[in-house]
């Protein structure tokens, strides 16, 4: 191949929206993930799919990446990681890499500020940024002293998330009562090291509308957009179905102050919350890397994704073009995840929280759909298929991974 492209690595609707918006601005790519079955398969933009088996283990893909570079003339191709792991194996083995590519992605004495949430609150706290009332317990007796004190109910959160997330599927457990604190405690320490069990208040207010401050930051520019998540799954904790732009210059500038704090530099999200209690945004994380609504900028005046690859391929023109456009342009651009927010809809409709007539609305001014789209509509077609074979292997995986009855028993 001669001209430069960008490897995405990972699949699934973060995946497919990298690979549809690369391929309509004629940016060559490649895609690398660990599933045999993905929803990025079935894009008409796919050219080629490099399925490896052993994309969560750092030093494989690395061996991997610098053996593809070699062998498939492949020098200054962007790589672009969807999820978490690979954010540390390019972190880790960055200089290794940037012989043989652009890696985008910050080093790993950045990344692990924002890889292990515990290290990010104590940076956030420590800056005077606020954040959910937040313990550090190294043990069981350190949560035996905490639980009497903290008010439930509260969370058990994982400071490295995808290592829990990929044996039980759950981001986090929402504990009721002390009983069940030091229960759930004991459960998540059978999983992951107790080092990384962060216990957290609840963030009180309905509804519960996180906040997100997704950008592109460069040494001299930071390009950016504001999004508020309308509805999730799950409902409380969960990832965006359908989400619309905001304007909160307050929370610009306390991602702003975190980031520079950092010296980060490439694409992030930045999270936050209202607290009803004390009317204050808390900071709840950065994702270091794109996330999963990051094709709503599509529909704006800062298309974030190939603004990337414009800058690390030096197309100034390209750059200057995005980045010296006005930030403020951008208003009630929505992102809809069709199937997964139908759930949500249903699920609220049941609750008598939504109308059909709200509902409706979603689908007024600009929107970017996540999978739906008339000019590739395999994906979208195949996608409530595909949740049917993931949701059975997410059940047989989790049979297979908690054999202990009482782990299995807590998790339900």
């Amino acid at each position: 191949m001669t001209e430069k492209g960008v490897i995405i690595i990972g699949g699934n609707v973060q995946g497919l929206g990298l690979l549809r918006t690369y391929a309509r601005n004629n940016i060559q790519t490649i895609v690398i993930n660990n599933k045999q079955l993905d929803i990025v398969k079935f894009s008409k933009y796919l050219k080629r799919y490099i399925f490896f088996r052993d994309v969560g283990k750092p030093q494989k893909l690395k061996d991997f990446l610098i053996t593809l570079a070699e062998t498939e003339d492949l020098q200054d191709w962007v790589i672009l990681p969807t999820e978490d792991s690979v954010v540390y194996t390019l972190s880790m083995y960055k200089s290794e890499l940037e012989q043989f590519y652009k890696i985008p992605t910050a080093g790993w004495d950045v990344v692990k500020v924002t890889y292990d949430k515990k290290l990010t609150y104590l940076l956030a706290e420590k800056i005077g940024i606020p954040i959910p009332k937040t313990f550090y317990p190294t043990s069981f007796e350190d949560v035996l002293l905490i639980s009497g004190t903290v008010e439930y109910p509260c969370l058990l959160k994982p400071a490295v998330m995808h290592r829990f997330y990929n044996q039980t599927g759950k981001k986090l457990l929402t504990v009721n009562s002390r009983e069940e604190l030091l229960s759930s405690y004991q459960t998540m320490a059978r999983l992951i090291p107790p080092s990384e069990i962060l216990i957290q208040e609840i963030v009180t207010g309905t509804p519960k509308h996180p906040i997100s401050f997704g950008c592109f930051m460069t040494k001299d520019s930071v390009s950016w957009i504001m999004i508020e998540k309308k509805r999730m799954i799950p409902l409380d904790f969960g990832v965006g179905t359908y989400n619309e732009t905001v304007m909160i210059p307050e929370l610009k500038d306390l991602s702003l102050k975190i980031l520079n704090e950092l010296g980060y530099t490439g694409l992030c999200e930045v999270e936050f919350i209202k607290d009803s209690k004390d009317q204050r945004y808390k900071f709840l994380e950065i994702n270091p890397r794109s996330w999963l609504q990051i094709t709503i900028t599509n529909q704006s005046n800062k298309p974030l994704i190939p603004l990337v690859y414009y800058y690390h391929q030096n197309k100034t023109e390209m750059v200057h073009k995005i980045t010296k456009t006005n930030n403020d342009e951008f208003h009630k651009i929505k992102w809809v995840h069709f199937w997964q927010d139908i759930y949500v809809v249903v699920t609220q409709a049941l609750r008598g929280t939504i109308s059909l007539s709200e509902y409706l609305k979603t689908f007024l001014g600009k929107v970017e759909y996540a999978v739906e789209s008339w000019d590739d509509p395999l994906p979208f077609l195949i996608e409530p298929w595909l949740y049917c074979v993931s949701f059975v292997k997410k059940i047989i995986k989790k049979r297979s991974l908690l054999k202990d009855a009482s782990v299995e028993a807590e998790l339900n």
